[in-house]
């Protein structure tokens, strides 16, 4: 048994009453059992637990740098998986989306699987003197190409509208066959002959011209545009497709730019307001200026396209070259290219000694002052001909040559000519010899060379 004392007055503390033993033991169990849970809890719990991509602990290896980890995870190693974190899993990398266009509107305008699937049919370097001008459009009912006349072109992009055509340029000869649809440059101040192909055939002529030149032809004529540099700038034509109720912004451009209807009805909007253009009775296309920004929208539930012809980036001067400039030759196989010589063999009636004499003393080409020799050539067209010559470096010879016709003797040491039908083109030496370079019924270039054994000019 336990005793206590009984608290008195004076007493300086007082005794706890007594604990039956069966409640000190229960107070320690419990206590006890908090302890242990308190202790082994955190273990249970991460034994039971699931981890998920928000709450899985990253591991504590140092990532690989950008490199290193882009080539771990090309190679499928262990390592590029170990160092994969949640937020490689949750945010694909930039590079990892391939179904994002190549362009975007703001970046590529003009990417053809964007809004109008635009497409550049014709583009050119022309010049602007920066005056004055007007953009106008012709509308031209082609002649069959065999009785078109040449004309000398300004800077200007044609768009076939019916049937087909040839379009040469006599300055170098080279020709392209066009189709509805289709468009082709035309520079400054060269020839050209237009023609058609195998019936009608008409097509339009975009051009900048002074308003005192506008042609007597052109359908469209714009008010006096004042926006141009003087410089040298890409000249476009963009052709666009819209479908119903599809819009598209104008693409970047230099200065005032023309927008013309081709088939279908377009709306074209800009600072100035809406504005509906289409095509007349007349399959002539309605046109306006746009100086800014602008829209185009087909509202319409047809199918609807426009062009698009503007000036694009200025063009500086340092690629330019000057008319008649040739490149330094390069090596080329070897082809047997030179003037046929004259025949040695001596007349039949000669003294053994004069035609040893004979064979062994050919009359020699005269030579220039650098040592070269010389010798001429004489171009007849067999039909009519469009002829380049360039001798020693300098165009000789550059136009047409009528059936019948000759371009008379040329003298020099090598010569380049280009012609518009190699069977038709007969070669005339100074030997007084004819012959014929090739039989293709094309274009052909060829190259002759004065040697010791050609005759003089």
């Amino acid at each position: 048994m336990t005793s206590s004392a009984r608290q008195t007055s004076g007493s300086e503390r007082q005794a706890l009453p007594g604990v039956p033993h069966w409640r000190a033991s229960r107070l320690w169990i419990v206590t006890w059992l908090l302890l242990s849970l308190l202790v082994t809890a955190p273990g249970v719990l991460a034994q039971d637990e699931t981890p998920t991509p928000e709450n899985q602990t990253p591991d504590t290896e140092l990532p690989a740098t950008n490199s290193q980890a882009d080539e771990d995870e090309d190679s499928g190693t262990p390592s590029a998986r170990a160092t994969r974190t949640p937020a490689d899993e949750e945010t694909p990398a930039a590079t990892s989306e391939p179904d994002e266009p190549a362009g975007s509107s703001s970046s590529s305008p003009l990417s053809g699987t964007g809004a109008g699937s635009p497409a550049v049919l014709a583009q050119g370097l022309a010049f602007q003197s920066g005056g004055q001008v007007v953009w106008q459009v012709r509308g031209v009912e082609l002649a069959e190409f065999a009785s078109a006349q040449p004309e000398l072109s300004n800077a200007a992009i044609i768009l076939q509208r019916e049937g087909s055509s040839i379009v040469r340029n006599d300055v170098t000869a080279k020709r392209a066959l066009l189709g509805v649809g289709e468009a082709y440059f035309k520079a400054a101040e060269d020839l050209y002959t237009t023609g058609g192909q195998g019936g009608a055939s008409s097509v339009w002529i975009f051009e900048v011209v002074e308003q005192a030149n506008v042609a007597e032809d052109a359908f469209y004529e714009s008010p006096v545009v004042e926006d141009y540099a003087e410089g040298t700038y890409d000249l476009q034509l963009v052709r666009f497709v819209l479908q119903p109720d599809e819009q598209v912004d104008v693409p970047p451009h230099t200065g005032t730019a023309l927008v013309m209807a081709t088939q279908g009805e377009i709306e074209v909007e800009d600072d100035r307001g809406p504005n509906l253009l289409g095509v007349d009775d007349n399959g002539q296309g309605q046109g306006q200026l746009t100086t800014g920004g602008g829209t185009v929208l087909n509202g319409t539930d047809a199918p609807a396209e426009f062009v698009f012809v503007h000036f694009g980036a200025n063009v500086d001067d340092a690629s330019s070259g000057e008319p008649g400039a040739v490149p330094a030759a390069t090596e080329a196989p070897s082809t047997d290219t030179t003037t046929p010589a004259a025949e040695t063999t001596p007349p039949a009636e000669a003294s053994g000694d004069e035609a040893a004499a004979n064979a062994e003393t050919p009359a020699p080409a005269a030579a220039g002052a650098d040592g070269t020799f010389q010798t001429s050539i004489n171009i007849t067209a067999e039909a009519e001909l469009v002829v380049t010559v360039t001798v020693d470096g300098i165009v000789a010879f550059d136009g047409p040559i009528p059936t019948g016709s000759s371009s008379g003797a040329i003298v020099g040491s090598v010569f380049e000519v280009t012609t518009s039908s190699g069977a038709n083109t007969q070669f005339t030496n100074a030997c007084g010899e004819q012959f014929v370079m090739g039989y293709g019924e094309g274009e052909e270039s060829y190259t002759l060379t004065a040697t010791a054994d050609s005759c003089p000019p």
